[in-house]
């Protein structure tokens, strides 16, 4: 399978909309190749990110795209993304993710994209993201304009929630899921800030459900 460029408007450094972007990309390529997701669903189960300070420095108004599925594990499918402005590195990621049968709710085998695949830049280990303890605890309400196009919370509120809470620039950045945000949910978020990083956990007040775990 080819990488897949997508070409974009990004006149502003939203982190949002570059999340948006790079679910349409994904999208866009599998349409491409014919796969259809009527019976199957997406979930991101981790997400390794790195922005670089061209991201927030460099002048651009336009950035491109660059991804493809880089392997699969049984259920897991592993796939990579670079973002590029005028030639200059804005972002690399690879993200994980769970197939899910949409009767069912159970997960499927990845194991049908051949053995075509590519890889654009040497794959790193996810590796996990826990965090149990509640040093600083704030919260957030789901609001509609965190829902995307295909009903779930944007990754990018995660990565401005962070952000927030930093008070600096995000750089490299593990998150793993757990439970879907829904809309109008109260999310609170146990962080801890280190002198080299942070933690952070997204739960519910009751802590029935855990959404999310990163590390900063």
């Amino acid at each position: 399978m080819e990488i897949y460029r997508k070409d974009a408007s990004f006149k502003e450094k939203d982190i949002r909309k570059l999340f948006l972007l790079m679910g349409d990309s994904c999208f866009e390529q599998l349409y491409k190749h014919g796969y259809s997701d009527d019976k199957v669903a997406w979930m991101i189960y981790r997400w390794n990110m790195h922005f670089t300070d061209a991201f927030y420095d460099a002048d651009y108004e336009n950035i491109s795209i660059y991804t493809t599925p880089t392997k699969v594990d049984r259920f897991f499918s592993y796939r990579q993304f670079i973002v590029k402005a005028n030639d200059l590195m804005l972002f690399k990621g690879t993200v994980e993710v769970i197939y899910v049968d949409k009767k069912t709710l159970r997960p499927v085998r990845a194991d049908d994209f051949g053995e075509d695949l590519i890889k654009i830049f040497d794959e790193e280990d996810i590796g996990g993201a826990y965090y149990d303890g509640s040093d600083n605890i704030t919260d957030f309400v789901i609001k509609e304009p965190y829902i995307d196009g295909y009903k779930h919370v944007n990754n990018g509120v995660y990565v401005e929630e962070v952000s927030k809470l930093c008070d600096k620039r995000i750089k490299d950045l593990k998150i793993k899921y757990q439970k879907q945000c829904l809309l109008g949910e109260d999310v609170k978020i146990a962080y801890r800030l280190n002198e080299d990083g942070a933690d952070f956990r997204f739960f519910t007040d009751s802590e029935i459900k855990v959404y999310a775990n990163v590390l900063y």
